[in-house]
C-alpha cells in the first residue's frame, strides 16, 4: 500500500472543496432546479465556516485569533442568508429593511476587519506607517467612488427613514473598510521594497 505524502491529501482535499464550491455556485446560478435555491446558497455559505475551521485544526497557524475571527465573520454571513432566505418560507411574508438579516450582515464586518489587522499586526508588530498611507491612498479613492455612487444616493432617496438610510450606507462603508484592512496585509510586510 502506498502512503501519499501529508500535503498530498490536503491538496486534493482542497481542490475537491474548490471543485464542487463551483459546481454548486453554477447549479445555483443557472441550473434550473437549484436556481435561487436558499438551502443550497445556505450550504455554500456554512461550508466557507466549515473550511476555515478544517483549515486551522491541519495547519495550526500561530494566529489563530485571526482565523477563529474569520470563521465568526464567515458564520455571520451564513447566518444572515440563513434568516433571510427562511424568513420569507416560514412566515410567508418578505423581509423587511432593515431587519434582524441586515443587522446581522452589518457584524460581519467587524470580525473580518478586526481578523486581518491582527494578521497585519502579527506580520509587522512595529507597524508600518508607510504601508498605512499605502492602504489609506487605494481605499480613499476606492471610497470616494463608492461614496459618489453607492452612499449618497441611497442617503439623498425621499421615502427612507434615517434608519434605513444609515443601513444603506452602512453595507458600502463597511466594504471600505474591509478593503482597506485586506490592502493594508500585504502593504505591511516588513522589509518591503
Amino acid at each position: 500500500m502506498r502512503f501519499l505524502p501529508v500535503g498530498g491529501w490536503r491538496k486534493r482535499v482542497w481542490i475537491a472543496y474548490l471543485f464542487v464550491g463551483a459546481v454548486l455556485t453554477g447549479a445555483y446560478l443557472w441550473f434550473p432546479p437549484l436556481k435561487g435555491n436558499g438551502p443550497l446558497i445556505n450550504l455554500l455559505g456554512l461550508s466557507s465556516s466549515i473550511a476555515i475551521a478544517v483549515g486551522i485544526y491541519l495547519h495550526r497557524p500561530r494566529a489563530r485569533a485571526a482565523w477563529y475571527l474569520f470563521i465568526v465573520g464567515q458564520f455571520l454571513f451564513f447566518a444572515g442568508d440563513l434568516y433571510t432566505y427562511s424568513y420569507p418560507k416560514l412566515f410567508g411574508v418578505e423581509v423587511e429593511f432593515p431587519s434582524l438579516g441586515d443587522a446581522i450582515y452589518l457584524t460581519v464586518y467587524p470580525a473580518l476587519v478586526a481578523g486581518l489587522l491582527i494578521l497585519v499586526r502579527r506580520r509587522n508588530p512595529r507597524g508600518d506607517r508607510a504601508a498605512v498611507i499605502d492602504s489609506l491612498i487605494l481605499t480613499v479613492g476606492v471610497g470616494l467612488i463608492s461614496w459618489v455612487f453607492l452612499v449618497a444616493p441611497n442617503i439623498h432617496l425621499s421615502g427612507l427613514t434615517t434608519l434605513e438610510k444609515a443601513v444603506s450606507a452602512a453595507y458600502p462603508l463597511g466594504d471600505i473598510l474591509l478593503l482597506a484592512a485586506a490592502i493594508l496585509l500585504p502593504a505591511a510586510r516588513p522589509g518591503r521594497t
